[in-house]
């Protein structure tokens, strides 16, 4: 009953209670009903119904949970959803085109692991020395235009070889194109809460030769070939300033003592402390928005 729109006399409020004990009285499970088995039936011709609508959504690459799934999360009230979704409307009238090409790039959350294609510890000594000038050069050149960045208080070469070892990661070129990031963007991330810490030097593009095993059919029988090709990739090293990384290692493992003259402290640095939140560190885009997919 709508009351608010409704005008009720007093004669007529003991016919409105009983009214309202009938309704009551007859929504209630008589005594011996099957209540479980009229519930489960209520609930799976929705169930079937939901599940169904999940072959319209065949093959599509959206993230999403519907059907048993869907269900499942609501009935069991889960903390955490297997694939959280919001509607996004814009203010101005926007095409499917601009939405994949244009405000996917703006808003969709990358972070480092999404575009780094390997990520490991290299030897100083085995890229920076006389053998391959090309290190030594890039950092010289990158020292001359960024040195207001690095704040080493030294000469880029002297910083490097008081690392043992630095953390390089290769990035994916063809996902930065098309999220419109660059190596710079990538290195003002990962420095953004560890700026007193590390310096990250960028490195222009660079063809690296990748070989893959390719199937092929020769005088009627299939083989394997080897095919090395070149391909570009960006690179970001990443070096730190030893007396605070040993401070900050002290603080993580609990310990006030020294170093045995064995241990690499920058090792130590990234296992602990970089290479653990790599996947959470966000270079563009709205935290937690993992794709973005038009609809009518």
């Amino acid at each position: 009953l709508n009351l608010p729109q409704n005008k009720v006399v007093p004669s007529s409020i003991p016919e409105l209670i009983k009214l309202i004990v009938h309704n009551f009285e007859r929504a209630r499970i008589d005594a011996g009903q099957a209540v479980g088995i009229l519930a489960s039936q209520a609930l799976a011709a929705q169930l079937m119904q939901a599940t169904l609508n999940t072959f319209h959504m065949s093959g599509s690459s959206k993230n999403v949970a519907s059907g048993l799934k869907a269900y499942r999360e609501v009935l069991s009230l889960s903390k955490e959803l297997i694939a959280p979704s919001c509607d996004i409307y814009f203010n101005e009238p926007i095409t499917f085109i601009e939405v994949i090409t244009q405000k996917r790039v703006e808003l969709v959350d990358i972070r480092v692991t999404d575009i780094a294609t390997n990520i490991e510890i290299k030897d100083t000594e085995s890229v920076f020395n006389d053998m391959d000038t090309f290190n030594i050069n890039h950092y010289k050149m990158y020292e001359l235009f960024n040195s207001h960045l690095l704040n080493i208080g030294m000469p880029i070469s002297d910083f490097v070889i008081s690392n043992t070892t630095f953390l390089r990661l290769t990035l994916d070129i063809n996902k930065m194109y098309s999220h419109k990031i660059m190596p710079n963007d990538v290195c003002k991330a990962i420095m953004k809460d560890n700026l007193q810490d590390i310096i990250c030097i960028p490195s222009p593009i660079l063809l690296i030769p990748k070989t893959t095993r390719k199937l092929y059919y020769n005088n009627g029988t299939n083989q394997y070939k080897n095919i090395t090709k070149l391909v570009p990739v960006y690179y970001v090293d990443i070096y730190v300033f030893i007396g605070r990384a040993t401070e900050k290692i002290k603080e993580r493992i609990g310990s006030s003592g020294s170093f045995g003259t064995d241990v690499s402290i920058s090792t130590v640095y990234f296992n602990t402390g970089t290479i653990p939140i790599l996947h959470q560190i966000s270079i563009k885009g709205i935290r937690d928005i993992k794709n973005i997919y038009p609809e009518k």
